[in-house]
């Protein structure tokens, strides 16, 4: 259910008008509309200054505990433990529903989709038709739309799935999955392009030339010359690409994506420091591996034997 919620002792500011009173900036469109109405009533009919403060949701929670800020123009009601005691506490207050009746979470289907399937009434029929929500990229299972990843819905909607055995015929899909897998591809790829066309035009010219008296073909010099030669550059720009893709494991998954990034922003969003330092940490161990396996991989066999050999002669030096 969406409802309004302040902070109790906002009606005593509101009476005397002393200080500002300061709304939760929220960033969804009816959040912001409810937000925006709220403030036009308070400064015009209350004569009251109003100003709205920026943050994340649980931030915003605990400033409306602390009274740091006075409203939160809308919240869905049970998902948020912190203010569940806030309002057990009777430290704040529900003074409404945002929509008449409040408004329900639950699974929904189009209402085509149950008057053409009048047997299609509870989740348990899910498996009956679950051909109607064919997975597109796995034919084999149909598709469900989870809620973003982090949220409550999401967590409790995945969980829902396993305990009813719908995880073995639906995909728990989540929104902005695809987006970030884009948007993540044509970030990191441009240092690979750009390191591997460096590399290739970069061979030495002379061992083109003898390649091409020996009678080699353009794909002949480009598979057995050219790109051995280049694989110091190109493994760079592989490095580089990774490295870059990692660095958007966070950003993903603000929208969506799965992964080390979904613990991050769990972290953040319910204020447990300890899963976003795991999480992070576990970040960097990844992009250490995979930097020191693609460096090694990039410098050759002869580059890694180099100072063995170093070591061999100083040792024969020694004993001489």
């Amino acid at each position: 259910m969406s409802s309004l919620i302040l902070s109790l002792p906002v009606s005593a500011a509101v009476s005397s008008c002393d200080a500002p009173i300061k709304f939760g900036a929220l960033t969804w469109e009816s959040g912001q509309f409810t937000t925006g109405v709220l403030k036009y009533i308070t400064e015009n009919s209350y004569g009251c200054q109003v100003t709205e403060v920026p943050g994340a949701g649980p931030a915003l929670e605990n400033a409306l505990l602390q009274d740091d800020i006075q409203v939160i123009g809308e919240q869905w009601i049970g998902r948020s433990p912190i203010l569940e005691q806030a309002i057990e506490d009777k430290k704040v207050s529900i003074i409404g529903d945002t929509l008449e009746g409040g408004a329900t979470q639950g699974w929904y289907v189009p209402k085509y989709v149950l008057e053409e399937n009048p047997g299609l009434r509870r989740y348990q029929d899910l498996p009956k038709y679950a051909e109607l929500f064919k997975d597109p990229e796995d034919p084999s299972k149909s598709r469900f739309m989870n809620c973003p990843s982090g949220w409550a819905c999401e967590i409790f909607n995945t969980r829902l799935l396993k305990n009813t055995g719908l995880d073995k015929t639906f995909n728990s899909v989540h929104p902005g999955t695809g987006a970030a897998l884009f948007a993540t591809i044509i970030y990191a790829l441009p240092p690979l392009i750009r390191l591997t066309t460096l590399g290739i035009t970069q061979v030495n010219h002379e061992m083109v030339e003898a390649g091409r008296s020996f009678g080699s073909t353009h794909l002949q010099l480009l598979i057995w010359i050219k790109l051995p030669q280049a694989l110091p550059s190109i493994m760079a720009g592989i490095n580089q690409a990774v490295m870059m893709s990692l660095s958007m494991v966070v950003l993903a998954s603000m929208i969506g994506a799965p992964g080390l990034g979904e613990d991050v922003l769990q972290s953040i969003q319910t204020l447990n420091i300890g899963q976003g330092l795991q999480a992070g940490t576990a970040i960097v161990i990844v992009a250490i591996i995979i930097d020191r396996i693609t460096q090694a991989f990039g410098q050759g066999k002869r580059a890694r034997q180099k100072p063995l050999m170093r070591a061999d002669a100083r040792l024969v030096n020694d004993e001489s």
